[in-house]
């Protein structure tokens, strides 16, 4: 989709800002089981794992300021 490919940069970015937070992109389409397991049901959708738990989860093109905002929050 076309907000998700928007985040591509926005991920390589934070990446960097964030060493220690580990960025990955899943393709539904490809991984239902996936996205059934963690309750995804619109696209985009970034869930904040922290010690294997779901700790933060946001739906829609949020941009860069809801994706720092989260990494901020969990990894202070």
């Amino acid at each position: 989709c076309g907000p998700c490919k928007s985040m591509h940069p926005i991920f390589e970015s934070l990446s960097k800002k964030y060493p220690n937070v580990k960025f990955a992109r899943v393709n539904v389409d490809q991984n239902q089981n996936i996205s059934m397991k963690f309750g995804v049901q619109s696209i985009p959708t970034f869930i904040m794992f922290k010690s294997g738990q779901i700790v933060d989860k946001m739906m829609g093109a949020v941009g860069a300021p809801g994706i720092h905002m989260i990494c901020k929050k969990h990894t202070q």
